[in-house]
């Protein structure tokens, strides 16, 4: 049907229109479409922040988190002072000091853990590599002496935006949070360390890698930031598969995990000294 104006009008929005159908006359439901972009990861994959500190009791440092001391609490901050004119300046008290830097941790050159950030690490999945420069220092003269850190199990992190709203089964309660979650892709093992010179070709191809992958985010690198990383020494970190049956790290009760670390590393003489300072 056409209107005075020649436009066509469909029969169910003309004027008197009543359909002929009835619910006898539909099909019958299909089956519930299937979301395919799902998770296969359950809640105890998903870790907050909080979650982290609790569990290996330091916080969360990182591409390399080492063993440190939980970060001191600040002071309550006390109520603010109703206005009075006849205060002077130096009369109105100050706000707490910021509490002192914890110690160093007697066990400092031991990694903990390893969290991966998006696009921040190209050669993970292709290679099962980290490339990095923070406390390169540290891991370069473990390797060249007791290599405390390799050849043992090591607790790997995906970062992730958003994620799980976990019940925590724990003895604390967590801060609940929706933002960042540390998703548990496994254990593995760091078995190589390659140092990268400054300046040198190979370092100006990681860099490059690096950016094409967007690593240090969608506008690049300023020029300043890229003289500073060619002028520093990185290295590259080679990880494989740990085997055996180890223990999920969503599923370890408060300051379980840095022990566990240590037991299935066999670093007694490191567990011993970690219970000494627990101990003091």
């Amino acid at each position: 049907m056409a209107t005075t104006t020649g436009r066509y009008v469909p029969p169910s929005r003309r004027a008197g229109y009543a359909s002929s159908l009835t619910s006898n006359d539909l099909p019958p439901p299909g089956p519930r479409p299937i979301w395919q972009n799902r998770s296969r990861a359950s809640p105890d994959d998903f870790l907050t922040v909080y979650d982290m500190s609790q569990i290996f009791n330091h916080p969360q440092d990182s591409t390399l988190t080492f063993f440190s001391y939980p970060y001191t609490s600040w002071p309550a901050r006390p109520p603010r002072p109703a206005y009075d004119p006849t205060l002077t300046a130096e009369q109105i008290p100050l706000p707490p000091s910021p509490p002192p830097p914890p110690p160093t941790h007697p066990l400092a050159h031991l990694l903990s853990y390893v969290v991966l950030f998006p696009n921040a690490h190209p050669a993970w999945k292709p290679k099962s590599e980290v490339w990095t420069h923070t406390n390169a220092d540290i891991l370069i003269e473990d390797f060249e002496g007791a290599r405390k850190n390799f050849g043992r199990p090591i607790p790997v992190f995906q970062w992730r935006r958003g994620g799980y709203r976990r019940q925590n089964p724990r003895d604390w309660t967590p801060r609940q949070s929706n933002d960042d979650r540390f998703e548990f892709i496994g254990w593995w093992t760091l078995e190589t360390l390659e140092v990268v010179p400054a300046m040198s070709e190979e370092l100006r191809k990681m860099m490059q890698i690096k950016e094409e992958a967007k690593s240090y985010g969608r506008e690049g690198r300023t020029t300043s930031a890229w003289a500073a990383s060619l002028s520093t020494k990185w290295i590259r970190l080679g990880f494989t598969n740990s085997e055996g049956d180890f223990k999920h790290p969503g599923r370890m009760g408060k300051g379980e995990g840095e022990k566990y670390l240590l037991e299935i590393g066999d670093l007694k003489e490191e567990k011993a000294r970690l219970e000494g300072a627990d101990a003091d």
